[in-house]
């Protein structure tokens, strides 16, 4: 079962990241608790767009602080 993490669980992975884990495991304990969601296409794009949008802030973040 293919899930994305919303936030850092211990030993399965960190927040935003693609995982597989098993099915009783992902429907029964991280999506209730809402620690995971399906990792559909239309969460895959918004997973992107997240993404790119923290890079464009570390880059930004990162040309402030060497001036």
């Amino acid at each position: 079962m293919q899930i994305i993490l919303l936030n850092d669980v211990d030993k399965v992975g960190d927040k935003h990241q693609v995982v597989s884990v098993k099915p009783g495991f992902g429907r029964n304990f991280l999506i209730p608790q809402g620690f995971a969601v399906l990792a559909t296409a239309g969460a895959m794009n918004q997973i992107q767009k997240i993404k790119s949008q923290a890079e464009i802030r570390r880059s930004a973040q990162n040309n402030e602080l060497k001036s």
